[in-house]
């Protein structure tokens, strides 16, 4: 099971990785296509809505790479932290359904259980 663990540690920390940077360079392209619209609502709503979503969905990714180290260092906390992010991706279908069933079932399996106690 450590390899399964393992497996799962990676695979979240390289997505997680990947979209904080994706996120990042649309934030930039979203930010200059900004500066193009007339539209008063989008100039003034614009940045502060943008700002939200950008906000959360960098958290989440952040979380997740936290998870990933402590879940790599075999922590109680890391797992946790993977399975609620693992409940949250699987409404990113295909690929987050995928990892987040995969991710259960590493996770849960009760191999992997006794190596966090």
């Amino acid at each position: 099971m450590k390899t399964q663990i393992s497996a799962v540690a990676i695979i979240h920390l390289a997505l997680a990785s990947l979209g904080l940077l994706m996120l990042f360079l649309i934030y930039l392209f979203a930010g200059v296509a900004m500066q193009f619209i007339d539209e008063p609502i989008v100039a003034n709503l614009g940045p502060l809505v943008l700002g939200v979503i950008f906000t959360i969905l960098g958290l989440k990714h952040v979380i997740t790479i936290i998870g990933a180290i402590g879940l790599m260092k075999y922590k109680n906390w890391g797992r946790i932290l993977i399975l609620i992010v693992s409940a949250l991706d699987l409404l990113s279908f295909p690929i987050g359904t995928a990892l987040g069933v995969y991710s259960f079932w590493a996770l849960l399996n009760n191999e992997s259980q006794q190596l966090f106690d």
